[in-house]
């Protein structure tokens, strides 16, 4: 089945904002010692969201169409734009403070894991890289990571947390700072979006019994069959939604980092493009 002429130009348009979007970013230079912590971690993400929107499209804007391994990606974007919204929510560092430090925690838990399992099983072939050649090896990375987050709660003058935001209360804190601005609208609510789309996605993504029995189809007989390619109309779905992500994420980019012209967005409409 052939793409329809409205499908056809939702990928046009899809893909002549990416290249818009990517020209925007190359105006962009980061200094990592002149730049406060959340405009680095904006920096950052604009990448990784850049190429998961280009993956995605590629992911359906060809033969076979692979809607449902889109949607793994969708879910990591809607995930990096609750955290980036965590991240830039009030005035302070102190939320990038808590999403590097979580960062780092994350990099010691696996580390101090993967150093006790290769100590109960001495035997094994468990060499990480080419610098954990043996499980004590992990002793220098450890002590260096800790080293790194007791220089960066003295850097930023923030005691490190005992509780890590899960990323629905990042959602939530970030409602509640649009709430206190009173600038907290439907569409604006990470909430919302957590609740919309990053528990649904997550079906797909953890492939839960959900998840997987959207991989078959069964007939009017009660016989399964295989459905792992999507139809051309899941086209609208994903790209309809991502589109909107990108253009949003872009737009905070370029106001943030002085490169935004509004007029030049206006032609990222979608609607337009599809009349």
């Amino acid at each position: 089945m052939d793409f329809t002429e409205k499908q056809q130009k939702i990928l046009n348009k899809y893909k002549e904002t990416l290249v818009f979007g990517y020209a925007i970013m190359s105006k962009v230079q980061l200094r990592m010692d002149r730049m406060r912590l959340k405009k680095q971690l904006l920096y950052l993400h604009m990448g990784a969201i850049h190429s998961f929107s280009e993956a995605i499209l590629r992911l359906i804007g060809s033969r076979p169409i692979y809607d449902k391994a889109a949607e793994v990606l969708m879910r990591s974007l809607i995930e990096l734009y609750i955290n980036l919204s965590f991240i830039l929510a009030g005035k302070n560092q102190k939320n990038a403070f808590i999403f590097i430090v979580d960062s780092i925690q994350d990099r010691l838990d696996f580390a101090q894991k993967h150093r006790s399992f290769w100590k109960n099983h001495p035997q094994w072939n468990l060499i990480f890289g080419n610098k954990i050649l043996q499980y004590s090896d992990w002793d220098i990375f450890i002590n260096a990571k800790e080293t790194e987050l007791k220089k960066l709660s003295k850097k930023y003058k923030f005691k490190i947390p005992n509780k890590i935001p899960d990323i629905r209360s990042r959602a939530v804190i970030f409602d509640n700072y649009l709430k206190s601005i009173n600038k907290l609208k439907e569409h604006r609510s990470m909430e919302k979006n957590y609740i919309l789309f990053y528990k649904y996605f997550s079906q797909i993504a953890h492939l839960s019994i959900s998840g997987i029995d959207r991989f078959v189809i069964s007939d009017s007989n009660g016989v399964l069959h295989f459905n792992i390619d999507g139809k051309p109309d899941e086209i609208e779905r994903i790209a309809l939604v991502t589109h909107a992500w990108y253009v949003g994420l872009l737009k905070v980019f370029s106001t943030e980092f002085k490169v935004y012209n509004k007029s030049d967005f206006k032609k990222l409409s979608m609607e337009k493009a599809i009349v």
